[in-house]
């Protein structure tokens, strides 16, 4: 059975955030710890920071009207995804920098020209409106948590996946 296109983009979005390793010349090693689909928890054997990945909605971009397109039709496809990331702060004084630092390693793991190896159908991998998100903190809290979003543009071809 083949994949969807949907399933080949958010491997390829997993993909490039497991790199995200101080051996790969990140700031973290926040790609030890990456969960799709699931609530991240840290424990003291995650080393202080996890990714999660978030598929939102996708919305049919074509007039399709209200009737049933006809099979194998092209429907502009838009999916929100939000790459998220919790770390313990490595300084109380200062903990906006273990929040930047995460910002940067995202960005840097997802939109690195030399990784394109989304599927043809991919028509574009851009940014929404609300590209980074910082987690609200409270005072004297040893974690930060940091979301940069992203949107992706893909064909789907109607009765097939």
């Amino acid at each position: 059975m083949s994949s969807s296109v949907r399933q080949l983009v958010v491997e390829e979005i997993r993909r490039r955030a497991v790199r995200i390793k101080v051996a790969n010349s990140f700031n973290t090693n926040a790609g030890d710890n990456v969960f799709l689909g699931e609530e991240v928890v840290l424990s003291a054997d995650d080393g202080g920071v996890a990714i999660a990945i978030a598929i939102g909605d996708v919305v049919v971009e074509d007039d399709v009207g209200m009737g049933t397109p006809t099979v194998g039709a092209e429907l502009s496809c838009r999916m929100q995804v939000s790459v998220q990331a919790v770390a313990v702060v490595g300084d109380l004084e200062e903990p906006w920098i273990s929040a930047e630092q995460l910002v940067q390693d995202i960005k840097n793991a997802m939109e690195d020209p030399d990784t394109d190896s989304f599927p043809d159908e991919v028509m574009d991998f851009g940014v929404p409106e609300d590209r980074d998100t910082t987690l609200e903190r409270d005072e004297g809290s040893t974690h930060v948590g940091v979301a940069v979003n992203y949107e992706v543009l893909y064909i789907e071809k109607w009765g097939s996946i």
